[in-house]
């Protein structure tokens, strides 16, 4: 991680983390530290002149306090969410290995929103939340042949109710997440891209791997996961990761990001 932008919009705090491949000399370059310093003027403009409607365009797109999870008991207050739920943004640059051109940039945003404080979770009362991701590569020069997705919540305090997408032969694709509290649908275009469903709710995850046939994936190439956690004690939890197969045959890693959201 080389930099991270934070700001405070209308009492929540957003969080736009910044990645980059690491090269040999572990060296961050001009042209990238430029890139970055233009993107956090680029924010800053949108929040000051309408940060409603920076905040919207997230929610459309679709965290901020960090500390340990914990898997004690429950504390008998919850902590208080933001009326527009929690987001947090990650962004990395990927280059070519050889040519050392900058195959693309690939940004995904978490966005967590409680449904419910207070639900009979297997006989314990607990919180039970949406957590959707808006994930996005943008082509620089190269594209991308495949994309994996693992959102994980393989901790003891909490579980998946349900996710999505199912498999699908491409375009349009649905979400439909359901159980306990009212249900939280979208859907999102993939253009003629195979989603192929891979999550386990029994190991508490979700995992899809989108694959491009005979036409290039979209681009910018747009994938809109989602999952429906309960969590009966302590921060909500989940790790992130994704993997991303380049045209000229190499594979990008972001590896795992823990993120943490304060709840009971």
């Amino acid at each position: 991680m080389y930099a991270v932008y934070q700001t405070e919009l209308d009492g929540k705090v957003y969080e736009k983390y910044y990645f980059t491949d690491i090269r040999g000399d572990h060296k961050l370059y001009n042209e990238e530290l430029a890139d970055i310093k233009e993107d956090v003027l680029e924010n800053t403009k949108k929040i000051k002149t309408d940060f409603k409607g920076f905040i919207k365009k997230l929610a459309q797109d679709n965290t901020t306090d960090s500390a340990n999870h914990s898997n004690s008991l429950s504390a008998m207050a919850v902590v208080s969410e933001p009326s527009g739920g929690y987001y947090r943004t990650y962004s990395w640059k990927f280059y070519h290995p050889i040519t050392r051109l900058q195959a693309g940039t690939y940004t995904s945003t978490l966005h967590f929103d409680r449904k419910s404080s207070s639900a009979n979770v297997d006989g314990k009362t607990g919180s039970v939340w949406d957590i959707a991701s808006f994930n996005q590569y943008e082509v620089k020069s190269y594209r991308i042949n495949q994309l994996t997705t693992r959102n994980d919540v393989n901790y003891a305090s909490e579980k998946i109710v349900s996710y999505g997408p199912y498999d699908d032969a491409g375009y349009t694709v649905g979400v439909d997440l359901s159980g306990l509290v009212s249900g939280n649908a979208w859907t999102f275009s993939v253009g003629a891209v195979i989603t192929n469903n891979v999550s386990s709710i029994a190991n508490k995850y979700g995992k899809w791997t989108w694959t491009h046939t005979s036409s290039y994936m979209q681009n910018p190439f747009v994938t809109k996961p989602g999952l429906r956690v309960t969590n009966t004690s302590g921060n909500l939890a989940i790790k992130t990761s994704h993997s991303l197969h380049a045209s000229y045959g190499a594979t990008h890693s972001t590896g795992v990001v823990t993120t943490y959201i304060p709840d009971r």
